[in-house]
C-alpha cells in the first residue's frame, strides 16, 4: 500500500516512456507498466484511467519533446533556412525515438482536445516562422498541412524500410525540403 502512495503521474508516465522504448509501443500493457512501477496493476487506475489514456498521455509528451526541439531548431533563424532546420529536427526526433514517435501518430483519436490542443501547439511553431513570409492566411493552413504530411509521411516511410535502394534517404529527404520551398513560392506568388 505504501508503494501505491509513492506513485505519481510523473512516474507513471517515465515507467511508460522507458516501456516503450525497451519493447516498443505496441508491447506497452497495464501488466508491464505495474511491474515497472513495483505495483499491482489495479494499483495503477489510482492514476490512469486505462491504457488509452496512458497512450494519450504519451502522445502529449511526444508533442511537447518534439515541439522543444523544433523550437531549439528555428531559434535565430528565418526564412527558408529554419524551415529546413526545423524539418532536420523532426526527422531526427523520429528516428531518434522511433517508437515513441509512433506514440504521437497513432495518437489522434477522434476530436481529444487535449491531444488537438498539443499538435496546434507543435505546428504554432511552423506558423510563427511563416508570418516572417506574409502568407495569406488561407494558404497558411494548406503549406503548414502539406509541410507537416510530407515530413510525417517520409519518416514513417523511412521507418517502416522504404527509402532503401537507389538514393540515400538523406539526398532524398533533400529534395522533400526543396520541393516544399518551392510550394512555398509558388503559393507566396499566389499562383
Amino acid at each position: 500500500m505504501s508503494q501505491t502512495r509513492r506513485l505519481t503521474n510523473t512516474l507513471v508516465l517515465s515507467a511508460a516512456i522507458e516501456a516503450v522504448e525497451d519493447k516498443g509501443l505496441d508491447e506497452l500493457s497495464i501488466q508491464d507498466l505495474a511491474a515497472r512501477l513495483g505495483v499491482k496493476p489495479p494499483s495503477l487506475y489510482n492514476h490512469i484511467s486505462g491504457l488509452d489514456d496512458v497512450r494519450k498521455r504519451l502522445a502529449k509528451e511526444v508533442l511537447r519533446r518534439m515541439e522543444d526541439e523544433i523550437t531549439r531548431s528555428a531559434v535565430g533563424r528565418s526564412g527558408e533556412n529554419a524551415l529546413q532546420e526545423m524539418a532536420l529536427a523532426y526527422r531526427r526526433f523520429a528516428k531518434e525515438n522511433p517508437e515513441l514517435y509512433k506514440a504521437f501518430a497513432t495518437s489522434r483519436q477522434p476530436r481529444d482536445p487535449e491531444i488537438e490542443a498539443a499538435v496546434r501547439s507543435l505546428l504554432g511553431v511552423l506558423s510563427r516562422v511563416l508570418e516572417s513570409f506574409g502568407l495569406d492566411p488561407d494558404k497558411e493552413v494548406h503549406f503548414i498541412r502539406l509541410f507537416h504530411c510530407g515530413l510525417h509521411g517520409f519518416v514513417s516511410l523511412e521507418a517502416a524500410g522504404f527509402c532503401g535502394g537507389g538514393a540515400d534517404a538523406d539526398g532524398s529527404f533533400g529534395e522533400l525540403m526543396k520541393s516544399q520551398v518551392m510550394l512555398l513560392n509558388i503559393y507566396l506568388k499566389n499562383i
